[in-house]
């Protein structure tokens, strides 16, 4: 990766893979990683969320429709970006990488950062993909038809938001890989050698 290039941005849409990039290059690169998700996650996975909160998130997905799902989840994100993101990015120390990963590192956000030294790359998957790895980690396969639900909803929910990536970065020419097919390493070495600061 070139040297100039002190800050890495990794968005996309839920099980992309951003979380596993991020840790591979943070030990290739000895750097810092900040996951968006453990900032303030919205507002969990229906199938893994805390025994006090899951009857609230079975809702919120059980009752918002994929539009109403998609507004709520871009609303958070801008105030992640504005409450933590962005001032930890103008705090970074200049000797030290700092990768930052998840679905609230938003394309017209990073676009108009003005943090020296920053590249950016979202992971976009094809629905097969973003289907399989959701049915996977959720036990889809395992729970009841009533359960069946909410875990949908989340995949439309994802689904819809890899669409939206894929156009804000089609429309702002920022850069982007397509996952599926690559394994760890391989992803790792093809950001790698992409990587362009976002001023370039």
């Amino acid at each position: 990766m070139r040297p100039d290039i002190r800050v890495l941005l990794i968005g996309g849409t839920s099980h992309t893979g951003k979380s596993t990039l991020a840790n591979g290059l943070a030990e290739r690169l000895a750097a810092d990683v900040l996951s968006t998700d453990y900032l303030a996650r919205h507002p969990g996975r229906p199938w893994s969320a805390p025994a006090e909160r899951s009857s609230f998130v079975i809702a919120h997905y059980r009752d918002l429709s994929v539009q109403q799902l998609m507004q709520s989840a871009l609303a958070h994100y801008e105030r992640v970006w504005d409450e933590m993101i962005e001032p930890r990015l103008r705090d970074q120390r200049p000797d030290r990488h700092l990768i930052v990963e998840g679905s609230a590192v938003l394309p017209a956000r990073a676009a108009r950062l003005a943090v020296g030294g920053t590249s950016a790359v979202w992971l976009l998957a094809s629905e097969h993909l973003l289907r399989r790895r959701v049915r996977a980690e959720s036990g889809y396969d395992e729970l009841t038809a009533a359960d069946h639900a909410p875990v949908d909803k989340f995949l439309d929910r994802a689904i819809a938001f890899n669409h939206w990536i894929t156009d804000q970065v089609a429309r702002l020419g920022l850069p982007s890989i397509e996952v599926d097919g690559f394994t760890g390493p391989d992803l790792q070495d093809l950001l790698m050698a992409q990587a362009r600061p976002l001023s370039d």
